[in-house]
Formats: C-alpha cells, structure tokens, sequence
C-alpha cells in the first residue's frame, strides 16, 4: 500500500471523471463509496483491495471529499461480501477487463520461460513483471495466493528443464569426469573441498596446487558453448548455491542436478583459477625482481668499497676528463682499470 500521496497523484489517479460520476448515480447511495474506490484501486494497482486498510486514509479521503460524504459509510460495505462482488463483476466489465482462460495461463507460462526467466529474473521479481504482462492484455488478476503459486511453479518447471536439456548434452566421459571431483578420500587426488579452496601463501606449492585444479577442469572437457547461452544472473545464482553446499550436499541432489551444478561450479572455478595464478605469477616475479636489485646494488656497493682512493682516482678522471676527453679515457681510465685488474 502506498502511504505518502502529493496532490498531483491524487488528482491524476483518484480524480472522479464524468464517466465514472455517471456510473455512481445508478449505484444505491450506500455504496458508491465502495465501488468507486475498489474502480479506482482496481485501475492504479490491477487487482482489487481486499479491506479499506489496504487502500489507504489519503485515497479514501479524497474521495469522500469529491462526493461529499463521511468516510464512515465504508463500515458498513464488506470488501468480501455479495455485493463487493457483484461491483467487481461490473468493474472489470466497464474496463473491458476478461477472466484468465487456459489459453492466457499457456501464453502466459511460455512468457515467463522465454522471456522472464531466461534473463536470470527470479520469483518474486517475476511476480512484478507478470501484473504488467496481465494489465497490458487487460486479463483479471487471478487470486494473490493462486497467481504466486502459479509463477512459483513456473519458475521451478523452467530450471528441471535446465538441469535435464544440460545434463542431455554432456557425453559420459565428461559426467564420469565431473563426479569424480566428489571422491572424499584425500588419495584419490583432487576434491570438491580442494577445488573450492582459495590459493594459499606465495610461492611454487601454491601456484603447483592451483594448476592441478586448472589441469583437473580442463580434462573434464566440459561444453562451455553450451554454458555462454545462460543469462550471467543464472549463472552466478546456480554458482553461488552450489559452493555453499557441501560434498554430501551435494551427492543428494538427482545426478543430473548435481552435473549441471558441478559443470557451472568448474566453469567458474576455472575463470578464477586462471585469474589467481597470473596475480601468484605477478607477484612472484615482484619479489624475483626486488631480490634480484637488492643483490645487484649490494655487490656494486661492495665494489665500490674495494677501491682504494677512489675520491682522489674520481678527481683526476674529472679534471682529465674536461681538459682532453680523449686523453682521458686513454692515459687515466685504462691505467686505473688495469690496475684494478691486478
């Protein structure tokens, strides 16, 4: 329910137009209140409220205001008798608004697979876009608890078909590959915990790990083509939820459930392993490099230090060097050299 209305929105949505006064006047006085403002909820939100609570106190005022009445004449009208029903029949009749058929409930779960669900879009989000899609066609809302039901068990028909059409396409070397990731003892190589786990410290083991999990992947030959169709939303949902499970967890899952589960887990894993070894490889050759550095400048340091003089044997390079470069590097450089050589 809407709490906080301007005047623009009250005028614009609860304004009383000619037709709709029209109409009032063949209602019995008692309840034009109500069936006015189950019309005018009906237009706003595409569904009928089911108490005055559910309108609100500014929208009923408002309208009271218009027609001159005291708002408490709506004690007496009952959102869910008789006669709240029969004005919702006449509602939806003035709004050209038709009961939902077999046909609307097909169209209507051929929308959410292909269009709504398809495109990562969840239950609850897809509730929302489902009122639109009836309000356009101009199809009644069915009951709240029915139509949640609806969209709930659409959503749960579109991932079995996921789970089975991805499942279908994998040949058995790839699906013996996959569960053997499953294998809970530790000398059966790699695991699902292992494959899960993060790098550990820098250096040659951790980066030797993590290639064992990338080569591990790789042999898994798994379809990535058939992967890139799945809206990234699904892919990451179906990712984040297996890697909460654990490996008993997951082995009660249908076999085909576990492989497609899997197969978006090793995917994954493997975008990101790839990621981690090139930081582990960055940042060894960091260390490599400032090693390498620190070892040159301390040996040229200690070089430096050898040569006796060197402040005196610095001078006459420099005053040689200004007078007769040439002589210079002739007479001077290659007698200190040499002698340094000795």
């Amino acid at each position: 329910m809407k709490h906080l209305w301007n005047a623009e929105e009250l005028s614009l949505y609860w304004a009383i137009s000619f037709d709709e006064s029209a109409k009032l006047s063949t209602i019995n006085r008692n309840n034009r209140l109500g069936f006015i403002l189950q019309l005018k909820y009906y237009k706003y939100h595409g569904s009928f409220p089911s108490s005055a609570s559910d309108i609100g106190s500014v929208p009923i005022q408002y309208i009271c205001d218009q027609l001159d009445f005291e708002s408490n004449l709506l004690i007496d009208y009952d959102f869910k008798g008789r006669t709240a029903r029969r004005h919702r029949e006449e509602i939806l009749d003035i709004l050209g608004i038709r009961k939902f058929n077999p046909q609307d409930k097909i169209d209507f779960l051929s929308w959410l697979n292909n269009d709504v669900f398809s495109h990562g879009i969840i239950v609850k989000e897809a509730a929302v876009h489902s009122k639109e899609w009836l309000r356009k066609r101009k199809i009644d809302l069915p009951h709240e608890r029915e139509f949640e039901r609806e969209v709930a068990s659409a959503y749960s028909e579109f991932e079995a078909k996921l789970f089975e059409q991805f499942f279908n396409d994998l040949n058995d070397f790839t699906k013996e590959s996959i569960l053997y990731c499953l294998n809970e003892s530790e000398d059966e190589g790699i695991s699902f915990n292992m494959l899960k786990a993060d790098p550990g410290r820098i250096g040659l083991e951790t980066v030797l790990s993590e290639i064992e999990k990338l080569k591990y992947i790789n042999d898994c030959d798994l379809p990535y083509e058939k992967l890139k169709p799945l809206h990234p939303k699904i892919v990451h949902r179906l990712y984040q939820r297996i890697s909460s499970e654990s490996t008993w967890e997951v082995k009660r899952h249908p076999t085909h459930i576990a492989i497609t589960l899997l197969s978006v887990f090793l995917a994954e894993r493997r975008k990101q392993i790839i990621d981690s070894l090139v930081e582990l490889l960055i940042l060894i050759v960091g260390r490599l490099s400032k090693r390498a550095e620190k070892k040159v400048v301390n040996a040229f340091v200690k070089d430096i230090k050898k040569v006796h003089g060197k402040n005196t044997l610095l001078m006459r390079i420099a005053e040689a060097a200004l007078e007769f470069p040439e002589d210079a590097v002739r007479n001077v450089v290659y007698p200190i050299a040499n002698k340094q050589k000795l």
